[in-house]
């Protein structure tokens, strides 16, 4: 039977961080959690069928989890079977789903009943969510157990390696919604209780069998527990040496572990390949890296290192371990996670500057807990690399290592306090009682809960909230139909960070008052005009980014919309007035919710009642900064210079051709631009070639980012019939065209039909 010694200060830990778990999962709305939809289905199909669900179904609920290991979901089932059901279900927000936030934060729907009092499906998914919390609140209660073994029962690292398992943010946020992270994070950190005790009672034979229980306990959890295995056979190792067993008595507990991890989980792997032929099942039966793991190794590698990903990939994991909720859209101010990286960097130095003067017995046991922490790592590391993704090493999949990294830092920044303490024995009273290692630790450990129980109210419920205003008695800018008025339109420019870097944006703000709540889903769109009302950028959502949906309205609220539109245009003609047209349409949300078809828009009226076209508000579009737009591929490539628009019109016996260029990256060749005219048999027989500017500005002298606008005029034989294809091209003063991969380096870029 596995004891589990804390002390009453660590005790008050467990309890907090409990309240806390719950607290995050009552101010955190349904479904607004990565996979949660998926975890749910999975718990609820468990009691509906009394059987695991079919992994390869063809019919699925969004973001199928029905691959995972069950025990997690048998778990949930068992504890939640009271629980009923109605026909409540997510509501995806399709435009919420490009990653950018900018379409609304919220990915699933508000509802009107997910409000409190809970009933039927809500009910049922916050009571699973209250399962979750008690085995991260059973998490944290076994690596105080192990702190405790590890570093002595109340010492200063056993207290502070309990304080920042139990108020992680992240973690507590895992305790919040229905996820498996939660079950693999109790089996990682009971592999590290009972590795612990290895450690510590080295005589006794059964902690290798509870060893190998944990272990096997973890691969039903989840099937990044496989870093767990290794890691156990490798403890085993290191600590036999360490103990000076012998081969014999080494190789037997190894074999005890692995006998006993199989013993557990052999039913389900078994399970698998009787079901579908494999011992692990992935929802993508045609995942590359379920079906050709090591095909990649060489190329994965020297992609990420070429380009230069690897630390926005680390970065990503630190973030993301300490702190980013909803699905990994909802973070903290950047001010934050530089605290956070503070704190971890004095804990690294003192970790090893600890370990220099720690005993034989202490750094074997730093070293394994660096090894479990390492070990998990192995897995997303390798996926990321396989997939050349930097976001696919997510910190919650490093939580079966929790008590490993705790265990670390809580280490270096004890070092850190008895050191302060001990310097600070010199100093005066009451001054040197503050700074003793005791009143630091506890100071330290209530900092870390106070501020885990404002963080969601600061930062997740604000997001998730109607931002209701108060109207104004002004008349309405604009009426759409008979469902919403715009009250307020204002913009200006900003240049926002995103993931292809610093680029500009156009920071609109609009208020809308509902007239009526509206039985059909309303989407808005918000584009941003410029001269001669070319759209410089566009921006689709629901109401509040999914916070106040249309059936939520209440007649008489005001709410406030700032949309971040992008201005993506390339070549846009700058500076320029910028405009703000709106738009208000319903969906055809279709069976899955995630794929949207618009409907009609509503009318438009102004504060007389005429029908207008929506256009209101005036600002300044500047310069933008001069910068490759990469992320539009372009139409065409002339090794190095994009082609970004085509425009052909037709006058009489002649055909006028507008070409936008923009340079991407200079080619330090000076070129001449030719629109040619090719008739059936692809003989010329009109043609216009010039360079750019009338020779004023030659390409060579071009910079990144700078476009040009040309017009070329073609003469067309009027004998000629039939179809005439134009195409594009460039070359230098030695007749030698740029390359374009296309045949003979011409780019097509229209048809033109002569008839008789």
């Amino acid at each position: 039977m596995l004891r589990f010694g804390l002390t009453r200060a660590q005790r008050w830990m467990v309890l907090a961080h409990l309240v806390l778990a719950l607290v995050y999962g009552t101010l955190t709305p349904p479904w607004e959690a990565h996979d949660e939809t998926g975890h749910y289905a999975y718990v609820r199909e468990v009691l509906r069928q009394r059987t695991l669900p079919n992994a390869l179904d063809a019919e699925r609920v969004l973001f199928d989890q029905s691959h995972q290991p069950p025990l997690y979901y048998l778990v949930a089932a068992a504890l939640t079977f009271w629980t009923p059901e109605d026909d409540a279900a997510p509501q995806p927000n399709p435009f919420a789903f490009d990653g950018t936030n900018r379409r609304g934060v919220r990915l699933m729907l508000r509802q009107p009943g997910e409000a409190f009092p809970w009933r039927g499906t809500f009910l049922a998914l916050h009571a699973t969510r209250v399962v979750s919390a008690l085995l991260t609140a059973a998490t944290v209660w076994v690596i105080g157990a192990a702190a405790n073994g590890l570093f002595g029962s109340g010492s200063v690292s056993a207290l502070l390696m309990t304080a920042l398992a139990a108020f992680n943010p992240q973690v507590l946020f895992m305790g919040a919604m229905v996820n498996n992270d939660a079950m693999v994070a109790l089996t990682g950190a009971l592999v590290l209780y009972t590795t612990t005790r290895l450690i510590t009672q080295p005589a006794r034979r059964r902690w290798a069998v509870w060893l190998g229980f944990a272990v096997g306990l973890g691969l039903l959890a989840k099937n990044n527990a496989i870093a767990l295995a290794g890691f156990a056979l490798v403890a085993v190792l290191g600590v036999g040496w360490q103990q000076r067993w012998g081969w014999r008595e080494t190789l037997t507990r190894a074999a005890l572990v692995s006998s006993f991890a199989l013993l557990i989980s052999a039913p389900w792997f078994a399970a698998n390949w009787l079901r579908y032929g494999r011992l692990l099942v992935d929802r993508n039966p045609s995942n590359p890296l379920m079906l050709a793991p090591t095909s990649v190794i060489g190329e994965g590698v020297a992609t990420s290192i070429r380009d230069a990903w690897l630390p926005q990939l680390f970065a990503n994991t630190f973030r993301t371990f300490w702190g980013k909720f909803g699905w990994g859209n909802v973070g903290f101010p950047d001010g934050v996670y530089d605290a956070l990286a503070v704190m971890s960097a004095v804990g690294v130095l003192g970790c090893v500057w600890g370990a220099l003067r720690a005993d034989r017995a202490l750094r074997l046991r730093l070293v394994l807990l660096a090894l479990l922490s390492v070990s998990v790592m192995v897995l997303p590391l390798y996926r990321a690399l396989f997939f050349q993704d930097p976001g696919l090493m997510p910190g919650r999949y490093l939580m079966p290592a929790l008590g490993g990294f705790t265990g670390l830092l809580g280490f270096g920044l004890g070092q850190v306090m008895v050191g302060v303490s001990a310097k600070a024995a010199r100093l005066p009273n009451p001054l040197r009682a503050w700074l003793e290692a005791e009143p630091l630790v506890r100071g330290f450990s209530t900092l870390l809960a106070v501020a885990s129980l404002l963080m969601p109210a600061l930062w997740i419920w604000p997001r998730y909230t109607p931002r209701l205003v108060q109207p104004t008695d002004a008349a309405p800018l604009l009426t759409f139909g008979d469902a919403v008025q715009v009250l307020e339109a204002q913009a200006h420019t900003v240049v926002l960070p995103d993931r292809e870097g610093m680029r500009p944006y156009a920071r609109v703000r609009v208020v809308w008052r509902p007239l009526r709540a509206v039985r059909e889903p309303l989407a808005f769109a918000v584009s941003v005009l410029g001269r001669e009302q070319e759209v410089l950028g566009t921006l689709v959502t629901y109401p509040n980014g999914g916070n106040y949906p249309a059936d939520n309205w209440r007649g008489g609220e005001a709410f406030e919309d700032v949309y971040d539109v992008l201005l993506e245009k390339p070549c846009a003609r700058l500076p320029a007035e910028g405009r703000i047209s709106l738009a208000v349409f319903a969906v055809d949300r279709g069976a899955d919710g995630l794929r949207v078809r618009p409907l009609d828009s509503l009318p438009a009226y102004d504060a007389e009642g005429r029908v207008v076209t929506p256009i209101v508000g005036r600002f300044r579009v500047g310069t933008a900064p001069l910068m490759a737009i990469h992320w539009q591929p372009p139409l065409a490539a002339f090794e190095g210079i994009w082609l970004r628009e085509v425009n052909v019109e037709r006058a009489q016996n002649a055909v006028r051709v507008a070409l936008t260029y923009e340079m991407v990256y200079p080619n330090g060749r000076r070129g001449t631009a030719f629109v040619h005219a090719l008739d059936v048999e692809g003989n010329v027989i009109a043609q216009d070639d010039h360079e750019p500017f009338n020779g004023d500005y030659p390409t060579d002298l071009w910079q990144p980012g700078e476009c040009a606008r040309e017009t070329f005029t073609l003469a067309l034989p009027p004998e000629v019939r039939g179809v005439v294809r134009l195409v594009a091209g460039f070359y230098d003063v030695n007749g030698v065209r740029f390359r374009t991969g296309t045949p003979d380096d011409l780019v097509p870029i229209g048809e033109v039909r002569l008839v008789p």
